[in-house]
């Protein structure tokens, strides 16, 4: 259905669109935390709410700074990603096939790149054999959620329109950092369908 679970080294994450909750579980110590995404949601914006009150303050103390420093304040400020203070600036995403093959992990792959108002964001190498139907759904699902949450928000999500009809994301390399120093390289071992046990989307007893 409309769940998700994602496993890292000592965390576990349980996203249920459903319900509307996140359950975070921590199998060291055997505990977990529920969270409702409306309120997570609701957190993020007044985080959001504050980054946009310290800009305004950080602008304000900038009038009487010496020129040297104010110049350096403003690069500082200008570097920070799209969104960091609350701004909507929806960026235009276009998508070019590079036209290079490569089989990744056992899978046959296309690569595309993805540009931002011009500017080389994010590699994809995408396999036409598997299916996206699974990936798309959940897709969806976050990318509504996340709607206007700045950079942790859609707007890293929309390129996932553009290239969804060209295969399954294999490998992808963010080039550009985002939200912040962030970038990174994904890879995906293998892929599976399957029924899964109910059991994986709760708490362990």
């Amino acid at each position: 259905g409309k769940r998700i679970r994602t496993e890292t080294e000592g965390r576990i994450w349980v996203l249920d669109f459903e319900k509307g909750m996140l359950t975070t579980i921590n199998p060291t110590d055997k505990t977990y935390t529920e969270m409702s995404l409306k309120d997570l949601k609701e957190a993020q914006k007044q985080a959001m709410a504050w980054m946009s009150d310290l800009r305004a303050q950080m602008e304000e103390n900038m009038k009487t700074m010496p020129p040297e420093s104010k110049a350096a304040m403003q690069k500082k400020l200008d570097a920070l990603p799209a969104g960091m203070f609350g701004e909507e600036a929806p960026a235009k995403i276009t998508v070019k096939a590079t036209g290079k093959k490569e089989t990744i992990n056992g899978f046959a792959c296309t690569e595309y790149e993805v540009y931002e108002n011009g500017d080389l964001t994010t590699r994809y190498w995408l396999a036409p054999s598997v299916s996206t139907k699974a990936f798309d759904a959940y897709q969806k699902e976050l990318s509504e959620w996340l709607e206007g949450m700045g950079p942790l928000g859609a707007n890293r999500l929309r390129e996932w329109e553009h290239i969804r009809d060209h295969g399954f994301p294999i490998k992808v390399t963010r080039v550009k950092p985002s939200a912040g120093k962030l970038s990174f390289d994904r890879e995906i071992l293998g892929v599976e369908e399957k029924s899964l046990d109910e059991a994986l989307f709760k708490p362990p007893k």
